[in-house]
């Protein structure tokens, strides 16, 4: 793990540590740095050397924003490096983390601080686990820690400080968890649907409201490997049931799909229903998500 130190320090430790390896016959062996300020994805790979980059601010933003309505998907999967074998997947990400350094340092903020949205959170680490990249759980958001405040101390809450109690929410990170690694999320290639955009939001959801500068509704993306298609669900709508036409693949081999069917979700009730296919934009599904619920579609 590297830290607080340099670009070119770092960049001649890099070469030269993996020149040793090299010599001892390693064939994998992954450089880990955290990075702050304004640096991008590029960075790490370019001027660190790194393989592996954390920290990132506009990153963090935006996996701490989208899933509160707050953010926009759009400029989440437009991040340089979100393609094809791109650099983005050599990042790890995650809602909550320890320096939050793309606030102001007389706002610092746990995600389940704002109260109003606090039931998003399980959306978010569906955001963070089932997009590109490497996900990762900062300490305390298993539990809900909710400190706020003007130092970092409110975001390294103390583990250690009663007993730790099992919750509903870390029912559902194991089940998040448990689905991605069963069906390969790791090797996926992804791209945006953009079920909800705020330039086109009248046209695509049947209805959105907007809330203390926040636009609350659904939004869909896609995760492809090889033949199978899955469409991942999330609700920034932290109070009412929302339901959209979400866009997705239309290529030949899926012609034969007529539909899709629910493989998981945080609405167990969920699981299992199929919802038809319609040639809407393409081919289009129209999915329903209750508040603050995510949901994994597989095309049948």
């Amino acid at each position: 793990m590297v830290r607080f130190i340099g670009s070119t320090p770092t960049r001649y430790f890099t070469e030269s540590i993996r020149d040793f390896v090299a010599q001892v016959g390693k064939t994998r062996f992954l450089i880990t740095g955290r990075l702050s300020g304004s640096l991008g994805i590029e960075a790490a790979i370019m001027h660190y050397g790194l393989d592996v980059s954390s920290g990132i601010p506009h990153i963090h933003k935006q996996v701490w924003t989208v899933p509160k309505g707050s953010g926009s998907p759009k400029a989440y999967f437009d991040l340089p490096g979100f393609s094809l074998y791109g650099d983005f997947a050599l990042v790890v990400k995650m809602a909550d983390d320890l320096h939050q350094s793309w606030r102001p340092p007389t706002s610092r903020a746990r995600y389940c601080s704002d109260k109003i949205v606090r039931r998003t959170i399980k959306c978010a680490i569906a955001f963070c686990l089932y997009t590109v990249g490497i996900p990762g759980i900062y300490y305390g958001t298993e539990q809900g820690f909710d400190g706020s405040g003007g130092s970092h101390s409110y975001l390294r809450e103390s583990m250690l400080g009663g007993p730790l109690e099992h919750s509903d929410l870390e029912t559902d990170i194991s089940l998040i968890a448990q689905t991605r690694f069963t069906r390969r999320y790791r090797t996926c290639v992804v791209f945006a649907l953009r079920a909800r955009r705020y330039d086109v939001a009248t046209n695509i959801c049947d209805k959105f409201r907007v809330k203390a500068l926040t636009l609350v509704s659904i939004i869909a993306w896609s995760r492809i490997l090889d033949d199978e298609e899955l469409i991942c669900v999330i609700s920034t709508d932290d109070e009412a049931t929302q339901t959209a036409w979400v866009t997705i693949d239309s290529t030949d081999i899926y012609l034969e799909s007529l539909s899709v069917e629910c493989v998981c979700s945080s609405d167990e009730g969920l699981e299992g229903k199929r919802f038809p296919i319609e040639d809407r934009n393409g081919k289009a599904v129209r999915l329903t998500a209750d508040p603050g619920h995510y949901a994994i579609y597989r095309r049948v």
